[in-house]
């Protein structure tokens, strides 16, 4: 089927995924359906756009229909201008698109200069460093954000800093760094993937009573809060549940 044949059907799919996912008014369902493009249209722009700075859904349309369209435009950014912001946004992007060591060579020549203490960049080069699995780089990369800034962007080096501990075996110090930051991490994503862990160590009444508070704590800061959360709730459900099964 042509792309552009394909475009109608793909995005309003997306769209009635997205109404599921985050509990939006089931009406609009028969907006999506009843008219098509049209109200998929109207939906990003009236309920999604809104509360989600209005592009990141279209990245996720454009990504389908065209995966490679946002790296080309990104490298063309460079190559019109290369400025650090433009060098950070592709190596960002060639992060989405696996080319992990890339990323990193791209994210180092940003770090210099003016720029060597620059959180957002270094951090950039852990997350490259972590979707690489080089745990020990993505640590020791980390490591310089938080000092820099202990809580930057609301602890999301910490959070990192927890997931890479945990994929690289050592769960107990992942354990700790998740529980040093539940009470100020905003949103539930680090409470759930702490549950996810416990479930995946055998710790499954704990595991229990963690994603039984995330949910709680959803349920109490309104519909926003839960609609904003909800996605992080599957993973540590299916890890107890799996637990949870005779063996």
């Amino acid at each position: 089927m042509p792309i552009l044949a394909a475009f109608p059907v793909v995005l309003d799919l997306l769209c009635i995924i997205h109404v599921y996912r985050t509990g939006r008014p089931q009406w609009w369902y028969f907006v999506i359906v009843g008219f098509p493009v049209i109200g998929a249209l109207a939906y990003l722009f009236l309920e999604v756009l809104p509360q989600a700075g209005g592009t990141r859904v279209a990245k996720r349309v454009i990504k389908v229909i065209n995966p490679g369209a946002e790296l080309k435009a990104r490298i063309n950014d460079v190559e019109r201008c290369g400025s650090v912001a433009n060098k950070a946004a592709l190596a960002d992007e060639l992060i989405s698109s696996g080319q992990f060591d890339d990323a990193i060579n791209l994210y180092k020549s940003c770090i210099d200069g003016l720029h060597a203490d620059d959180p957002s960049l270094i951090f950039g080069l852990a997350e490259a460093y972590f979707y690489k699995r080089d745990g020990d780089n993505a640590l020791a990369t980390l490591d310089r954000v938080i000092a820099i800034d202990p809580w930057f962007r609301a602890g999301e080096a910490k959070l990192l800093r927890a997931r890479t501990l945990s994929s690289t075996g050592r769960s107990e110090e992942a354990l700790a760094q998740y529980e040093a930051i539940l009470e100020h991490f905003p949103g539930e994503e680090a409470r759930c993937r702490y549950a996810s862990l416990l479930a995946g160590l055998g710790r499954v009444e704990q595991a229990g009573r963690v994603l039984a508070e995330a949910e709680k704590r959803m349920s109490l800061k309104g519909r926003q809060y839960a609609r904003d959360n909800r996605e992080w709730l599957s993973g540590p459900r299916k890890d107890i549940e799996a637990e949870r099964q005779p063996a």
